[in-house]
């Protein structure tokens, strides 16, 4: 006789009744998800092949031991933020769900999955069958920044300026021909006449004008 352990992992052919003497071939045959481990006799392991082929001389009583398989689930970030698996584990076992959750950093949104998902659920369940890759993609928050001057000069970029969250702007102010700065409106406070002025790690929305004042000749 011959049984799998565990019953579903696989199937078995061969097991029947033979005369002293006789070949004996004995099959194992994993089902899905169950990869084949050893056949055992009484807790002894006699074969590791999914083939056992033995002479028939006396009864025996045979087990074909199979596992689940195992498979790794592997998440890559693009942009800032992180992924969390629950349960978090180093491999997992065929049938296996894992929900995943998408965590952005601060100034940045969560805006899909790639690879083994798709989509912008969040959190996203996932069904281990195989080896798996999850994509998880960020992006900065974006602040404007207006910029305006007024009669007798210039600011560049002028206008609606976007901004990705943590990054610097900077901002030339020029005066034409018989103008001079007069002064720099920052998010309504004065900072005084510069030709320059530099927004650092904006995480918020500003505005910026620039005042000039005509140059008197002698």
């Amino acid at each position: 006789t011959a049984s799998s352990n565990p019953s579903d992992g696989g199937t078995i052919t061969g097991a029947n009744s033979y005369a002293h003497g006789a070949q004996v071939n004995l099959i194992a045959t994993p089902n899905e998800g169950y990869e084949f481990v050893d056949w055992t006799d009484n807790g002894v392991q006699v074969s590791t092949n999914t083939n056992y082929s033995f002479t028939a001389d006396a009864d025996r009583t045979l087990v074909a031991n199979f596992k689940l398989k195992t498979y790794k689930l592997t998440t890559i970030v693009f942009g800032q933020g992180a992924v969390g698996k629950t349960p978090d584990n180093d491999v997992y076992s065929y049938g296996d769900v894992v929900q995943l959750t998408a965590s952005s950093a601060q100034g940045w949104y969560f805006t899909g999955w790639s690879g083994d998902i798709s989509g912008s659920v969040n959190p996203a369940i996932i069904i281990m069958e195989k080896n798996k890759t999850v994509g998880a993609t960020f992006a900065a928050n974006e602040y404007k920044i207006i910029a305006t001057a007024g009669n007798g000069g210039n600011i560049s970029p002028s206008g609606s300026v976007i901004v990705n969250h943590g990054e610097n702007k900077t901002f030339t102010i020029t005066p034409n021909e018989g103008y001079s700065i007069e002064d720099l409106i920052v998010d309504g406070q004065s900072v005084g006449p510069d030709n320059s002025y530099t927004f650092n790690y904006v995480t918020a929305e500003h505005t910026i004008h620039a005042i000039f004042s005509s140059v008197s000749s002698t």
